[in-house]
């Protein structure tokens, strides 16, 4: 992606030394490292959280019911230094084996399944930078090996953008529709685009 190289020439802080500073802070903070900084992230409001609540439902299940053993938490954060160094992220919804939520650690580098609900400020440029924080965000979450599902979730429209990994690469399909269905295979997951907006009103214009 275009200014990337640039951005990663200019890491300051290691994976390391941000988990030390983030396990010291308060329990309501969310801090993510973007580009090797720290970043703190607003306070979610509450169609965000419907939709992430919306979003960890649907898709446990949709595991269960396949009996994959895998689960859809809430806010685990992931480490990406293993493919690009100087990042750290929370979000809002990602799919693991149960064993990486029931460890000692506080985070995972191999997610099946991550999701971002879009706010405002994920669209904010980063310093130095003509790129925005989810651009960056979704770059670095595609490089990771085990991340087969990506899920972009407009807070503020009805709008879901699916990237999704096959052994030809990655694809993205766009969604608008609320009563549009929507199909991961991948996590045996069939909906409508409208059931991520429900209890919100976006989910009441269906």
């Amino acid at each position: 992606m275009a200014g990337m190289s640039a951005l990663a020439a200019e890491i300051a802080w290691t994976g390391t030394a941000f988990r030390t500073f983030a396990d010291e802070r308060p329990e309501h903070e969310r801090w993510e490292l973007i580009d090797g900084r720290p970043v703190m992230q607003a306070s979610a409001s509450l169609r965000h959280q419907i939709i992430a609540g919306n979003a960890v439902r649907l898709m446990n299940a949709a595991l269960e019911r396949g009996g994959s053993g895998l689960i859809a938490i809430e806010s685990f954060m992931v480490d990406i230094a293993e493919a690009s160094p100087g990042q750290m992220y929370v979000p809002d919804v990602l799919v693991v084996e149960p064993d990486e939520a029931e460890g000692q650690e506080n985070a995972t580098s191999v997610p099946l399944a991550v999701v971002e609900i879009v706010s405002p400020s994920d669209r904010r440029r980063l310093p130095r930078s003509d790129l925005r924080r989810v651009e960056v965000k979704l770059h670095h979450y595609r490089a990771l090996t085990s991340c087969r599902t990506i899920l972009l979730i407009e807070q503020d429209r009805v709008e879901i953008v699916a990237h999704l990994r096959s052994a030809d690469g990655w694809t993205e399909q766009r969604f608008n529709d609320p009563d549009e269905p929507l199909s991961i295979p991948a996590l045996g997951l069939a909906c409508t685009v409208g059931d991520f907006y429900a209890r919100t009103p976006l989910g009441q214009r269906r």
